[in-house]
């Protein structure tokens, strides 16, 4: 099978991918033109194997330009340039005009494998694809259930079909920079029954972290030793990605003290030290607040990072007598005029999240897109709010 020899994706030179290419959708024209004829169990078994096999072709075309895989040396012998800048530049720009042809004619597969299964699903049935390569849904519902998950635009009481499919590596678009290369890449299609797509808006959708991501460490923090300096508060001051209208972050604070019975007055301020009179961006960080490794997280979501270059935060420890009256009521700040000792040491870690969707000239993009407050070191939430 196509999916067993495509299955070493590092190993795949440029000609290996486009052969496997052709005979996948060369395969996926047989069974567009058997589908009334054979078996149920037969359609699920060849179509597995074909998205396997187009998911490794993605995976093996994107990867050198993900940074994720060497360029192999046969693939560099296409070229005769003699200077190394020439060579590598050259074979890049090939490489990345090959991978959004590929990623076209993957589309059309796609589309001949979703008419295909179709034709086995009867109203409100599912249909799953999941291996190590490639996780596919295919569900026929009426469009009432689409409108009380995201809005769209498509005839009363009418069948649709829904296609989920998350594949292990983002593809590279025409991206200037690597924002996309320890990411997933995940699909979501409604159909009429004419197989026409049909825009969905105002969704929200769950996407794994690739495993590949080095998560952050905890970095801990001695404030006790500092208590003799005096402090209204201790400062943290971060360099944030650098972000434009449409491409931006989130950003997640998060304070791990070793005492779990401490709570904390929290303030921040993009670009700058934050003011102390009036102080205008603070919360509270109380029990109430841990997550389930007791943990604080401070979130702050994609449509406010926008052109902002860094962040400080700022920690304060609250007395007993301040935790019982702040946080049973977290609208009144406190007065901060006296400085204040740590009773007990914390650990802290940022990190940024973001979601990216192509537009329609293959560029990366999030101003269409909102990261979720269910975003954590496992799992990236995503909400389209248009």
């Amino acid at each position: 099978m196509i999916s067993i020899l495509t299955e070493t994706t590092n190993q795949l030179t440029r000609k290996t991918l486009i052969n496997a290419l052709n005979k996948s959708s060369q395969l996926s024209f047989f069974l567009q033109s058997y589908k009334n004829k054979l078996a149920y169990e037969d359609t699920h078994f060849i179509a597995m194997h074909i998205l396997e096999s187009i998911t490794h072709i993605h995976t093996g075309i994107n990867g050198p330009l993900q940074q994720r895989m060497q360029v192999l040396q046969f693939d560099l012998e296409d070229f005769s340039f003699t200077g190394e800048h020439d060579l590598h530049h050259s074979n890049f720009e090939y490489q990345k005009q090959l991978a959004n042809e590929v990623t076209r004619e993957i589309n059309e597969i796609l589309s001949m494998i979703t008419s295909v299964l179709d034709i086995h699903l009867h109203l409100n049935q599912c249909l799953s694809i999941n291996t190590s390569s490639i996780s596919f849904l295919l569900k026929k519902t009426s469009s009432s259930f689409v409108s009380d998950h995201c809005k769209a635009d498509f005839s009363v009481n009418s069948t649709v079909l829904i296609r989920m499919m998350t594949q292990p590596l983002a593809p590279y678009g025409n991206s200037t920079q690597l924002f996309t290369n320890l990411s997933r890449s995940f699909s979501f299609s409604v159909f009429d029954e004419d197989q026409h797509d049909i825009q969905a808006n105002r969704m929200e959708f769950v996407i794994p972290r690739d495993p590949n991501w080095i998560v952050p460490p905890m970095f801990y923090q001695n404030v006790t030793i500092m208590n003799e300096k005096n402090f209204l508060f201790h400062f943290y001051s971060y360099n944030l990605t650098k972000t434009n209208g449409n491409q931006t972050f989130s950003i997640h604070f998060e304070i791990h003290p070793l005492n779990p019975n401490i709570s904390y007055f929290l303030i921040h301020q993009f670009d700058d030290k934050p003011q102390m009179n009036p102080i205008q961006n603070w919360t509270f960080l109380c029990p109430s607040d841990f997550t389930s490794d007791q943990t604080y997280l401070h979130f702050i979501d994609n449509r406010q990072t926008s052109n902002h270059h860094s962040i400080v935060y700022g920690i304060r420890e609250l007395v007993f007598e301040e935790m019982n009256e702040y946080c049973s009521n977290k609208t009144v700040a406190p007065i901060v005029d006296q400085p204040r000792k740590f009773s007990s040491d914390y650990e802290i870690r940022l990190y940024q999240s973001s979601c990216f969707y192509l537009d329609s000239n293959n560029n990366w993009q999030s101003n269409r897109l909102v990261v979720g407050r269910l975003t954590n070191l496992y799992q990236t939430q995503c909400f389209s709010i248009n």
